[in-house]
């Protein structure tokens, strides 16, 4: 259901695309990388109904820049480490100028809490985002189910995946809930070097600064906590 798919690609650069699908319309992602390296996606403008760009497993070197994306689901590294794949490892990705509109998600990473997964993804640098009335806007969520119940996934069981080294830079705007940010990390794995401070991330709820909340990692000093 992906408008288009990067697979299996050393250097490949998409700009001025525009991508439309209604709002309802399950898995309709826009851009998805899998497999490849070197991925430039510049001056583009998405509407969906999932993720605006999604980064599967195996992916190095990746910008994305200057990008509108809304309504949809944001963009996303994962989901990894999932049914069908165990290993995963992404690295050096950049989010740079981007503006997220009435999205589900903001920027977020994904994985699936399945102990038989593993990998990492590190060195994810996202810088001078916007968000207008965004659910979700910075979220780590290594429980990630697609399936109503997450006990219908891999109960009981924890993600092997490694976060590390994630910066957030110049992020604003408002958010559909209390809690701006939420780190849910793996009690395997704990996240590493997540970071944000109030100086660089100014997201208001209701007009009062979004909270945040953490589990197995470093919860960023400054916000209030959920």
């Amino acid at each position: 259901m992906f408008h288009i798919t990067i697979m299996g690609t050393i250097k490949a650069t998409i700009r001025h695309v525009k991508l439309i699908a209604k709002e309802n319309a399950y898995n309709t992602d826009g851009i998805h990388i899998q497999s490849s390296s070197q991925v430039t996606i510049t001056d583009s403008d998405m509407e969906t109904g999932d993720d605006c760009i999604s980064i599967g497993p195996d992916v190095k070197t990746v910008r994305i820049e200057n990008i509108d994306c809304g309504p949809g689901h944001g963009i996303s590294i994962g989901s990894l480490g999932g049914e069908g794949t165990t290993t995963s490892e992404v690295e050096e990705i950049e989010i740079r100028n981007v503006r997220l509109t009435e999205t589900l998600n903001g920027v977020r990473i994904k994985t699936w809490a399945r102990a038989a997964s593993s990998g990492f993804v590190k060195n994810v640098w996202v810088q001078d985002v916007t968000m207008d009335n965004v659910w979700n806007p910075i979220l780590i969520d290594q429980r990630y189910c697609s399936k109503p119940d997450r006990q219908l996934c891999f109960p009981g069981e924890e993600s092997g995946i490694m976060i590390s080294n994630v910066t957030f830079v110049d992020i604003k705007g408002t958010s559909e809930t209390a809690v701006g940010v939420k780190l849910d990390c793996s009690r395997a794995q704990p996240c590493q070097d997540i970071a944000l401070n109030p100086a660089d991330v100014s997201l208001t709820y209701n007009g009062a600064p979004a909270k945040a909340s953490c589990a197995n990692v470093q919860c960023p000093i400054g916000f209030p906590r959920f």
